[in-house]
């Protein structure tokens, strides 16, 4: 009876056992979400959301989208741990952080992604108010459901009679979980342990179940047979929808999902990296494999099973596996660690398939065998060298060879040579190092002139110079002399030429000097001014009629100019003209231009007296008498020969006569006469009258 209880307990313990391994055994149903939780906590999980990996043993923070810090690093979190997640439940989007964000994640991978719908359509089973909330779980949660007990949210992977297995992050209750903050799979909660929670944080008691009515992506093999031989793939399920390419006949291709546009049935497949729909009324579903001959994979080995395999035409291929052949040890021993002068070594029988051994024995150590010895440091007069030998297992010996003591030469070396100026040295040196000794002085040599090479020569005036250098090499020592004037006695001058000392101008005298060879005294000489050596006269300003001119000339010598003033020319007046017959009312006027300038002088005549007469004769001629006291002038212009004649008139010896007056017509033509006659003797007189104007 005992024997039979332990085996009841044995087998209890074992089942135990596996329900805490990522296998949890499920029902059918559940197959597949379990199959998803487990990849996601493996790592395994295949998505394009690549932000979502929960692996087991991460802290939950790893994939954290936005900042908080509600832990701190005493309780062994890290100073970020939040995950924050969403999802849509029937058209609601709810989200949050740390567990509860980790479990909306999780529930929006298993029946989002992998149905491909964003709006799950999900029901909220909550509490029925039974007394015993950790009764009413064990009774109404399944794997895959969201549930949210006691402040806490995770995702159900299994219910048994003794424990509740989760998938969650932040199970950081002691009770239930040791690693706080760490994403988790293994927190197998009893019961109690449940009911204990939900009393102790309280909070809501619900559950989220997804309402999936279509299958699971599906992974079914096709062979696409059309009779054109290719197959177009559309952007949906209908000949009306896009063509994305075609796909050759006689193709393998997975279908992921399934549809029917009322006609035909449609398949998703995927063909050169294009995703699309396919008809597959030309189509045939690959249910039975066809396998061709059994061809070795993996070749077995003495202690492994290898494995062979055949290939359908589909692809799919069959495996099985090869016994393993056991060992084939040889006869002889093979030696495995060749023994060395200080370590054994060892040798045994080798497996002819493979690296097992077997008979395993030891070889002793050989002992060194060491060569001759070669310096490595050779010994120097004050330091010891060093010697060794080498064994021919690598190792060496080394003994010190003792210092050599200093061989010092017999003769002097000079240490320094001696200058002209500075002693040098010597001492007797170590034929093996750089130490001396009997270090001694050598006396300084004194310069070696060389002759003197005069710099400046004595003259009879001033003294010369001579200078003098050390003859020894590197030396640089100089020294100068200075040499006397030159005796004038008996000493008579020897001058050479004339020498312009300071050139003659034409206005300034210069001077000129000579120079004795002997004692280079010199006497001076002036030199007369040249005076200027003028060329022509050149007119620089040509004068006029009222303003004089200038001409100048240049000294060909010096180019001094020389300048004339000219005087104004005065102005070429031409005859009197009558502008203006002077009246009994009013003067009359008189014009004379200039023929140089065109000056115009002007004159006024005075009115006439009652007395005067004008007339005109039948040769056009005008005649005009004005008195003015005890003379009369009387002008007579010619219009057709533009003559005109002047007479001063003595008034009392005129003859009175009317213009009207035809009797004494030939009496005024003779007084005309007479007056022309004396009109040179009175013009005089008939300049100081007159008053000028000009223009």
């Amino acid at each position: 009876m005992k024997k039979t209880m332990i085996s009841v307990l044995i087998v209890l313990l074992l089942v135990t056992t596996l329900m805490f391994t990522l296998t949890f055994t499920a029902t059918a149903a559940e197959e597949s979400v379990i199959d998803v939780i487990t990849a996601l906590a493996n790592g395994t999980y295949s998505s394009s959301d690549t932000y979502l990996k929960y692996k087991v043993g991460n802290y939950f923070n790893s994939k954290v989208v936005s900042a908080c810090s509600p832990h701190t690093s005493s309780n062994g979190c890290p100073d970020k741990t939040c995950i924050y997640g969403s999802v849509t439940i029937n058209g609601t989007s709810y989200s949050g952080t740390q567990c509860m964000g980790f479990a909306y994640d999780i529930f929006r991978i298993i029946y989002g992604e992998r149905y491909e719908v964003a709006n799950i359509a999900a029901t909220k089973i909550a509490w029925d108010g039974v007394t015993d909330p950790a009764t009413w779980i064990k009774n109404t949660a399944q794997p895959g459901d969201y549930i949210r007990f006691g402040g806490h949210s995770a995702i159900v992977v299994g219910i048994t009679s003794q424990y509740l297995k989760l998938y969650e992050a932040n199970g950081y209750y002691a009770q239930y979980q040791t690693q706080p903050c760490r994403v988790t799979i293994n927190a197998n909660r009893t019961w109690n342990a449940v009911s204990d929670k939900i009393s102790k944080y309280g909070g809501s008691l619900f559950i989220w179940r997804a309402n999936i009515n279509s299958s699971p992506p599906v992974n079914d093999l096709w062979l696409l047979s059309p009779p054109d031989g290719v197959l177009s793939m559309r952007t949906g399920a209908t000949t009306s929808a896009t063509k994305i390419l075609d796909i050759p006949g006689d193709t393998y291709v997975t279908v992921t999902k399934y549809a029917n546009d009322g006609k035909w049935d449609w398949g998703y497949v995927t063909y050169n990296g294009q995703s699309g729909w396919v008809c597959l009324y030309y189509a045939t579903k690959h249910t039975a494999h066809s396998y061709g001959s059994w061809q070795t994979a993996t070749a077995a080995s003495c202690t492994a099973t290898g494995s062979k395999t055949r290939t359908c035409a589909c692809g799919a291929i069959d495996t099985q596996s090869i016994a393993a052949l056991g060992h084939d040890y040889s006869p002889t021993f093979t030696v495995d660690k060749a023994a060395t002068c200080t370590v054994a070594g060892s040798k045994s029988k080798h497996c002819t398939r493979c690296t097992a051994t077997t008979s395993v024995t030891a070889i002793p150590a050989t002992g060194h065998s060491y060569g001759s010895w070669k310096t490595v440091t050779a010994a120097t007069c004050t330091s010891a060298g060093l010697k060794t030998c080498t064994c021919t297992c690598g190792a060496i010996d080394t003994q010190s060879i003792a210092a050599l003591g200093h061989d010092y030469s017999p003769t002097f070396t000079v240490d320094k040579a001696a200058t002209c100026t500075v002693a040098g040295s010597k001492s007797k040196h170590c034929t093996r190092c750089t130490a001396t000794t009997s270090a001694t002085s050598i006396p300084a040599t004194g310069h070696s002139w060389l002759d003197w090479i005069i710099t400046k020569q004595a003259t009879y005036d001033s003294t010369g110079t001579k200078a003098r250098s050390c003859a020894v090499l590197g030396c640089s020592a100089q020294e100068s002399a200075v040499i006397a004037k030159l005796s004038l006695d008996g000493h008579s001058h020897k001058f050479g030429e004339w020498e312009i000392d300071v050139a003659a101008t034409c206005t300034k005298s210069g001077s000129q000097k000579r120079t004795c060879s002997v004692c280079k005294s010199y006497e001076t000489q002036g030199i007369l001014a040249l005076g200027h050596s003028f060329g022509e006269w050149i007119t620089e300003k040509k004068g006029t009629c009222t303003e004089g001119g200038s001409q100048k000339r240049i000294c060909d010598n010096c180019s001094e100019a020389d300048v004339l003033n000219l005087p104004a020319q005065g102005h070429f007046f031409g005859g009197w003209v009558v502008k203006l017959q002077a009246t009994t009312d009013a003067d009359g006027m008189l014009e004379r231009t200039c023929s140089n300038c065109s000056e115009v002088e002007a004159q006024t005549i005075p009115k006439l007296n009652s007395s005067s007469s004008v007339s005109n004769s039948s040769n056009d001629s005008i005649a005009s008498t004005t008195t003015n006291n005890d003379i009369a002038l009387m002008t007579t212009t010619s219009l057709s020969s533009e003559s005109t004649t002047t007479s001063h008139l003595n008034r009392t010896t005129a003859p009175t006569q009317s213009c009207d007056d035809t009797d004494n017509g030939g009496d005024a033509t003779l007084w005309i006469v007479l007056s022309s006659a004396l009109g040179v003797s009175l013009a005089a007189a008939l300049s100081a009258l007159v008053i000028k104007k000009k223009k």
